[in-house]
């Protein structure tokens, strides 16, 4: 998998404002973007493709595919503020392939770039991965609803080349704010329970989170409690 890019929190080259003050309005804003530097190391490494795959209200896991097919790096996304690298797991293949969620929620489908087919990727259990052959029921792609807009973030593509597109993270408002610009995405993963955006480029993973929307996510729980 290859994503993120240049991270260039002093998106001010283009709006005039010096970089110390774009890092600190980061602080002061609903959106706060995490560079890879921010992420456990494996999120900073060249990767080829990205899945994200929750089973559960409170759970969720990000898979990041590595050195063209071989290896997934497995992170728990559970918590915007504490994201974890639970796994790395060999594959047993050596080429690339798009991770694509299928129909059945425990599966996802591994569909090779050089058209050479697909295998099955069990996801039963989330931190223990597994590519396995397609059954000979085959198991069809899930239809996902991605908004092309996310709620309290909005993405305007700069520059689109063969190699992934330039993205401006803009905070929505009277006054839009340039937050962030990410570069050469070549994969987008949204975690709407939580609001967390995951962006793939060419020097690892990008995670813009949504304050308010984890602030909401973590209070059902308090509210859940009170009622028991």
């Amino acid at each position: 998998m290859k994503f993120v890019g240049n991270l260039v929190l002093g998106a001010s080259l283009i709006v005039g404002v010096p970089l110390v003050r774009a890092a600190t309005h980061l602080q002061q804003s609903n959106v706060l973007v995490e560079p890879p530097t921010a992420l456990p190391e494996p999120a900073q490494l060249a990767s080829q493709g990205m899945l994200l795959y929750s089973n559960h209200f409170t759970h969720a896991w990000l898979y990041l595919e590595q050195e063209q097919g071989s290896l997934l790096s497995v992170f728990d996304v559970s918590e915007p503020s504490r994201i974890r690298l639970v796994a790395t797991v060999r594959t047993g293949v050596e080429k690339p392939y798009d991770l694509i969620q299928a129909a059945h929620k425990h599966y996802a489908i591994a569909r090779f770039r050089d058209g050479s087919g697909e295998m099955l990727l069990n996801l039963s259990h989330p931190r223990a991965p597994r590519l396995t052959a397609m059954p000979a029921m085959s198991y069809s792609p899930a239809l996902l609803d991605i908004p092309p807009e996310y709620p309290g973030i909005e993405l305007r593509v700069v520059t689109r080349s063969d190699d992934g597109q330039d993205l401006q993270i803009i905070e929505p408002g009277t006054v839009p704010q340039l937050i962030a610009i990410v570069t050469h995405v070549t994969r987008q993963a949204f975690r709407p329970e939580t609001g967390t955006l995951f962006l793939l480029g060419d020097r690892g993973l990008t995670v813009v989170r949504d304050l308010n929307t984890e602030q909401d996510w973590e209070l059902s729980f308090v509210d859940d409690e009170s009622q028991d």
